[in-house]
């Protein structure tokens, strides 16, 4: 984007800015198609869309830029839905258990050295 598209790392940044505003302007949309048609048909349109994007950086000169914006636009909408159903659905997917930190053998094995450390009895 800098040498072959000749841009400042100002426009740079700001295309950065544009895919991480979509990504959470369209977050809430990405959430209720995951809770109506389920986390895997999200991922799957929008890995094959990501898949796709890249196509677009074909079109871009120096002299035309616009399709960066395009690009951002698609990009930070279809990566908000991937990073979405992604979490969505690696949670849907494990094991139902407690957490580590509320197990009963992590609470065991640190009890111990609490007691040592808050014990009346230690004297410095």
């Amino acid at each position: 984007m800098l040498s072959n598209l000749a841009t400042g790392f100002a426009l740079a940044a700001l295309h950065g800015v544009a895919v991480a505003a979509v990504r959470i302007v369209s977050a809430p949309l990405w959430g209720r198609a995951v809770d109506r048609f389920g986390a895997r048909p999200v991922l799957a349109v929008c890995s094959f869309g990501i898949a796709a994007v890249p196509a677009i950086w074909l079109f871009p000169t120096p002299a035309f830029l616009w399709p960066l914006a395009l690009e951002a636009a698609l990009s930070g909408a279809l990566w908000g839905g991937h990073g979405l159903a992604a979490m969505d659905l690696t949670v849907d997917l494990s094991p139902a258990q407690a957490p580590l930190f509320t197990s009963p053998s992590s609470h065991d094995s640190l009890a111990p050295p609490l007691r040592v450390c808050d014990s009346p009895e230690r004297k410095e």
